[in-house]
């Protein structure tokens, strides 16, 4: 008897963890100046089939809710296309940002930025 009660709380919680994976990934990709200015940039984002889009957009930016499949590459870059060329920019890509346990990946450079993982992942557990 209690090995059947064994079984049957592993067998729900790989269940719950399965059915967690195979639900979307509510994705948002944003690009800003972290010190506030407005200016441009041309920006380059990752959408949930694959396909990449291309925009030229006033900063700071923020996409659409996205919903991604668990481990999907996301992927924002962007290039400031102003007088802000020398001031860092920074990208982010945000998996489940309404989960506290949610992942931020981003980076920040001069006059440009690229952030990327994998919807539900965590940066630390992903390869290099």
């Amino acid at each position: 008897m209690a090995l059947l009660a064994a079984a049957r709380a592993i067998a729900t919680g790989c269940g719950s963890q399965a059915t967690a994976h195979n639900s979307p990934i509510p994705v948002i990709y944003g690009v800003k100046f972290p010190g506030g200015q407005e200016g441009h940039a041309k920006i380059r984002y990752r959408l949930p089939d694959g396909t990449l889009k291309f925009e030229d957009v006033p900063l700071p930016w923020e996409s659409n809710v996205l919903y991604f499949r668990y481990r999907d590459k996301m992927v924002v870059e962007a290039v400031a296309t102003d007088v802000n060329r020398h001031v860092p920019l920074q990208c982010v890509a945000i998996s489940d940002p309404d989960n506290a346990k949610g992942t931020t990946f981003l980076s920040s450079r001069a006059g440009n930025c690229r952030a990327e993982g994998k919807a539900g992942g965590h940066p630390q557990s992903l390869p290099t």
